[in-house]
């Protein structure tokens, strides 16, 4: 329950406090009321705005700044939502100690992390993602392959590993390696699917002796 205060920012920042207690965050939707009608969305919105001084006339004080940022206020919300995303991944990379994120999982947080993964690695693939945000998916052993890629990194591993040991790549399709992986079948699937490789692939399988 919070009582209406006399100072409107008072007011408005009491409702804040509240919603990032229970949230963790300041990032609601620009529309969200709060239970007792407290249009909390707008009301951070409008401290954005004279943050960023697009709203004339009107200054945010220093002391106001500091209190909000010592509620996990985030100026930028484009950095706001990406922090709450982020937030996600470390809950479960936390929970589970990796980031293989099943599909069904966006059922439980009506979030899809493996989406959230893409996007962040086209942006690295771009040079579109910051240091900071790079250093903080490290952090949680973001693996910056995408789910398919990782895939043939981990068999080309046990084929490097089978030539290493055999010095060839004649491998019975029946074979398993000692994680699983059927092996036999992979090197197969490669020969049949030469064209769809890439150069360094077709090249680092080469190198290990592949026939095709």
């Amino acid at each position: 329950m919070i009582w209406t205060l006399d100072d409107p920012w008072e007011d408005g920042y009491a409702h804040a406090l509240e919603y990032y207690k229970e949230h963790g965050d300041l990032a609601p939707t620009g529309s969200y009321v709060c239970r007792d009608g407290f249009r909390l969305g707008k009301w951070l919105k409008t401290q954005r705005s004279q943050y960023n001084q697009s709203v004339r006339y009107v200054i945010i004080t220093e002391e106001q700044i500091r209190r909000l940022e010592a509620i996990g206020m985030v100026w930028n919300l484009n950095d706001e939502l990406w922090l709450k995303n982020y937030r996600f991944a470390k809950d479960f990379y936390e929970q589970h100690g990796h980031l293989n994120v099943p599909r069904e999982h966006k059922n439980k947080i009506n979030f899809d992390l493996n989406d959230w993964f893409h996007q962040q690695r086209e942006a690295y693939r771009k040079n579109t993602l910051s240091d900071e945000r790079r250093q903080l998916l490290n952090e949680i052993n973001f693996d910056w392959l995408k789910p398919t890629e990782r895939l043939w990194e981990t068999h080309y591993a046990s084929a490097r590993t089978y030539f290493a040991a055999n010095g060839h790549l004649a491998i019975p399709v029946t074979y398993r390696d000692k994680a699983g992986l059927w092996l036999g079948r992979w090197v197969v699937s490669q020969r049949k699917n030469k064209a769809k490789l890439t150069e360094s692939q077709v090249q680092r399988l080469n190198d290990i002796g592949m026939e095709w």
